[in-house]
């Protein structure tokens, strides 16, 4: 014969198998729309990066041309060159050849660091895609929007159902892109980084023996780190501000995104001084 508190015993049990806990509760929209707002910030390095060395091809050819035009139309046609002239020439010269090699300078790491900033706006990208997919259309979902799963209108990196991202810019562009400035947003949300208080079922969340959390089994035991180690899931908990890799990294340029936004500010500074 069950008693009352056997049951109850039970039937605690078997939800604990079956991972149905109190630990996988949704991310909130508005913090997952900061993670947006720093992977886009990311996809705009390459198009930067090409503007910027553009413009600095342009200039190292409007010396040369200068210096033709120094050399042919000002030239006097007795061959005589006066000093100031032969310093004008001598100047438009040097401009140039400072010009050429610091685009060759900058090149190299423009290229690598535009490659690398795409690369890891691709993983914060599919992180923000993977928990917005994943929903069982009101019951169960990750992500908690303004009334119950969140919808690709509430987050600007997502542009349909399954999770697409916005077009990457075709063309170059002279907007500055602000890495830092997206992680240091991320980094203020505060409350916005704890999960919602309503239980949704998101075993992309947590991990455990109990909870179970991406593995039904409840063998889970390794975290999983989305985003390239932007926010890890929890063990035995929901979702806390300490998941989060803002949590332990204050700034981008010490977060696994350095590489992108250090370099980034080295060379905007590179890229400037040349102009």
């Amino acid at each position: 014969m069950w008693s009352l508190a056997a049951l109850i015993t039970a039937i605690a049990i078997s939800n604990a198998q079956l991972g149905e806990s109190t630990h996988k509760k949704t991310l909130k929209v508005a913090a997952m729309q900061n993670v947006c707002h720093l992977s886009l910030e990311m996809t705009k390095v390459p198009a930067y990066v090409a503007n910027r060395l553009q413009q600095l091809g342009q200039k190292a050819d409007k010396l040369q041309e200068l210096r033709q035009i120094l050399l042919t139309a000002v030239l006097p046609t007795d061959g005589s060159v006066t000093n100031e002239l032969s310093t004008l020439v001598l100047l438009t010269d040097k401009l140039a050849v400072d010009t050429t090699r610091q685009i060759s300078d900058a090149v190299e790491k423009a290229i690598l660091t535009a490659g690398r900033c795409t690369f890891y706006a691709g993983r914060v990208h599919e992180f923000v895609s993977v928990f917005f997919q994943s929903t069982t259309s009101g019951s169960n979902y990750c992500i908690k929007g303004r009334s119950h799963e969140a919808q690709a209108s509430e987050l600007d990196c997502i542009t349909d159902a399954s999770g697409a991202s916005p077009p990457l810019l075709k063309s170059s562009s002279s907007e500055k892109p602000d890495v830092a400035g997206k992680y240091a947003i991320l980094k203020e949300a505060g409350a916005e980084l704890v999960a919602d208080s309503t239980e949704k079922d998101c075993g992309l969340t947590n991990h455990d023996a109990t909870d179970g959390g991406y593995m039904v089994t409840g063998a889970a035991t390794r975290p999983i780190h989305w985003g390239g180690g932007l926010f890890q899931t929890a063990s035995a908990a929901a979702a806390a501000a300490a998941s989060w890799q803002t949590n332990t990294a204050a700034t981008a340029d010490s977060s696994t995104y350095q590489e992108c936004s250090k370099h980034l500010a080295a060379i905007v500074d590179q890229l400037e001084s040349a102009q």
